[in-house]
């Protein structure tokens, strides 16, 4: 049964929710999805300075910590 996950933007001055976040079977699809959109905000010019600590995390429904990606 697939679950939600939320990719919030992490860095060293706050953080941006995500609000919406997204369905997925697993962990790792939740991890592939959040890679994925990594890529489309990378290509956008949407990321912040990839060298100011910035990160997403990957948080359950329940608010528990399950990955993080760093962007630089």
């Amino acid at each position: 049964m697939p679950q939600r996950y939320y990719f919030h933007l992490v860095g060293p001055t706050g953080m941006i929710a995500d609000p919406l976040g997204v369905e997925a079977e697993t962990v790792d699809q939740a991890r592939t999805e959040a890679e994925a959109v990594v890529a489309e905000m990378r290509a956008d010019g949407e990321l912040p300075d990839p060298d100011g600590g910035w990160h997403i995390e990957i948080r359950n429904a329940a608010g528990a910590l399950v990955g993080s990606i760093d962007l630089h």
